[in-house]
């Protein structure tokens, strides 16, 4: 949390002299009331409440220059990567996918070191210019790891953070540099949200599921049960607000020779709210896209009442522990999309924000 305040206010105090300021603006010290909000320092980046700063116009291929840039300064701790090793990943898999942990401090000093190797910061979600030095800086706002976003070629259009502890409910958080508590990031830039990409997306099964991790999980994991004889890609949505590029992407998936589509959400999806939404959202979106296929795939869908935990991850996870081998993970599989509660299975576009 200090070496939060430091970034946001652009301050180099030590930790005793930041937790006075602290409290100082939280009126905990003698002299200070705390009836009144403590006023907006001008060492703050901010310029506005009311206006986000604008999406990233960089392309996919900049945006992946910095972001690799920015993950070869940074090292996976231990914590992380044995929670990565614990969800079924080998090590290998760990550095293909470009896990790092979020760094603390020294914030201005990783940006600096990005600019030396000749890289434009500017439009790239995360980065932002501290008022008082006037330097570039990363705004990490918590401790985690970050998951690699990526389109159809491998490239890194996007980083979320996974969050070592949920904030509100949210295990994860987009790298970007939009708004702290509301204001402005001087010079920051608003996140573009993307769908996820991971396989050779030539042919077998295209399953479709929510969050980066869970799809590379799914994807190296499923390549290693005994049995299998067809490929599977994926697409993964972060949220149910990034599902707007799906119909369009999938409508352009016809020439590659899918035989079957799979959705893979996690098993709430009859109960949860959220993942009930996004879920009837999916099979709408998809059943208008395979409208423009020359030839119709099988749909499918894990049931939930055959999951071996709580997302597909598990699932398989837990084949692969069990030694069952490929034909347990299809013992779940419905040959159409599973019924939805009433009212649910074609949500109008309004109530998506």
């Amino acid at each position: 949390m200090l070496d939060l305040f430091r970034q946001v206010y652009g301050t180099s105090m030590d930790n005793r002299e930041t937790t006075e300021l602290i409290k100082q603006k939280l009126g905990l010290l003698t002299g200070y009331s705390s009836a009144a909000p403590p006023a907006v320092s001008e060492r703050m980046q901010i310029t506005c409440r009311d206006e986000d700063n604008p999406t990233t116009s960089r392309s996919d291929e900049e945006l992946d220059r910095v972001y690799r840039a920015f993950l070869d300064e940074l090292s996976l701790s231990h914590n992380h990567k044995a929670s990565l090793i614990a969800r079924g990943l080998t090590q290998s898999e760990i550095i293909q996918d470009g896990y790092k942990t979020a760094p603390r401090g020294d914030y201005q000093g990783i940006a600096a070191k990005l600019l030396a190797k000749g890289l434009t910061l500017d439009s790239v979600p995360g980065f932002f210019t501290v008022k008082r030095t006037g330097k570039w800086s990363v705004f990490i706002p918590a401790d985690g790891f970050f998951v690699p976003i990526r389109n159809l070629s491998g490239q890194i259009t996007g980083m979320q953070i996974r969050l070592d502890r949920p904030i509100k409910g949210c295990k994860y958080v987009w790298l970007s540099s939009n708004r702290f508590r509301g204001y402005r990031l001087l010079n920051g830039t608003k996140v573009r949200v993307e769908l996820h990409y991971v396989g050779n997306f030539q042919g077998g099964i295209l399953g479709l599921t929510e969050g980066g991790l869970k799809a590379n999980v799914t994807h190296h994991m499923y390549h290693r049960l005994p049995g299998i004889t067809q490929d599977l890609s994926l697409i993964a949505y972060q949220g149910v607000g990034a599902l707007a590029n799906l119909e369009s992407v999938v409508g352009k998936l016809s020439g590659c020779g899918f035989s079957h589509i799979m959705e893979m959400n996690d098993r709430d999806k009859l109960e949860n709210d959220g993942v009930r939404v996004a879920t009837g959202r999916l099979y709408s979106m998809v059943d208008n896209a395979l409208r423009r296929w020359p030839q119709q795939p099988d749909c499918m869908s894990m049931h939930p009442d055959q999951y071996l935990g709580k997302g597909i991850d598990d699932h398989i996870l837990a084949i692969i522990k069990n030694g069952d081998g490929a034909g347990r993970l299809t013992s779940g599989i419905k040959p159409n999309w599973i019924s939805l509660p009433p009212g649910k299975a074609n949500p109008q576009e309004g109530e998506y924000t």
